[in-house]
């Protein structure tokens, strides 16, 4: 089962995103018995002093959550299994690939439609975080319009294949796709 979650920059999606995946794992132990394996994929490189900071505070954020982290700039590798998988985030994937790969923005797009549906078939449940973009109605320099269209495009093909979609707007989630299960 794949679940999009998205929102803009501070808009409290990354912590639903990590509520969401233990409260699947809670799910998971009450049918099975066993604590759910959960992989952290973390995909921003600490590139600078802004970059460093905010993996601080992601790393504080999952603190004794039971996330196994693999730092993951260009998508995964690793072909080990888990019961749920938090992809933290789309953006810096998006940025990764097509500034660091040289990748296009259409390129990029079907790279991590095809990393994610390899993810949901070697895992049950993955969560993806991306960001809201276009909101702020500013145009940029060309570059920067494209890897926003890049983000644009894979958002729009990961909503088609998620099950669930979800905005989270000021710390509230609206699902979009499919229904909010916490409350159900």
């Amino acid at each position: 089962m794949i679940w999009l979650i998205t929102g803009g920059s501070g808009s409290g999606k990354s912590e639903y995103a990590e509520e969401l995946v233990c409260w699947l794992a809670e799910e998971k132990m009450k049918t099975k018995q066993e604590p759910a394996r959960k992989l952290y994929l973390a995909t921003m490189q600490s590139d600078g002093t802004e970059a460093r900071e905010r993996i601080a505070r992601h790393r504080k954020l999952r603190q004794g959550k039971g996330f196994v982290t693999v730092e993951a700039p260009y998508g995964p590798e690793s072909e080990e299994t888990y019961d749920i998988i938090l992809l933290e985030c789309v953006s810096n994937l998006t940025a990764n690939l097509m500034f660091g790969k040289g990748m296009s923005a259409d390129e990029t797009a079907e790279e991590i439609l095809r990393q994610v549906k390899r993810l949901s078939e070697m895992c049950p449940q993955v969560v993806v975080v991306s960001n809201e973009v276009f909101a702020d109605g500013v145009l940029y320099d060309r570059e920067t319009m494209e890897y926003m269209r890049g983000i644009g495009l894979v958002n729009r093909k990961l909503s088609q294949i998620a099950e669930y979609v979800c905005e989270v707007i000021y710390s509230i989630p609206m699902y979009v796709k499919g229904e909010d299960p916490c409350i159900s």
